[in-house]
Order: structure tokens, then C-alpha cells, then sequence
């Protein structure tokens, strides 16, 4: 069973701001910074793991 605490890190990181949370999310707008774009691509992915991780244990995530 997962207990409380590990449950409250993948709320956390699931309720982070992701990239293509925005409507006008554009994929290949990175702003010519290659790091930036791998770092924030590898943090919007562990938003995303946490996410799908929570749904799928039937657990809400939603920040609303």
C-alpha cells in the first residue's frame, strides 16, 4: 500500500503547471534554449507520470 507522504509528492508534483497545460502550447517554441527545453521536458514529464500514477488509483489530483 503507498502510504500518506508519497501519496502528498505525486499531488504536488501532479499539480505542477505543465507546458502543454496552456491552450496556445506550442511544441517547438523553446525559446532556442536546448537545456531549458530537456529540463523543463524531463519536470512537465514526471508532472505527467504522477498524474497518469493518480488517475489510475482513482485519486484526484486537481488543484480546483
Amino acid at each position: 500500500m503507498l502510504d500518506h507522504e508519497f501519496i502528498a509528492k505525486l499531488k504536488k508534483a501532479a499539480q505542477r503547471e505543465t507546458w502543454d497545460d496552456a491552450e496556445d502550447f506550442n511544441p517547438h517554441d523553446h525559446g532556442g534554449q536546448h537545456g531549458d527545453a530537456y529540463f523543463h521536458g524531463q519536470e512537465d514529464g514526471e508532472t505527467h507520470l504522477a498524474r497518469e500514477i493518480l488517475t489510475g488509483l482513482n485519486i484526484s489530483w486537481d488543484k480546483n
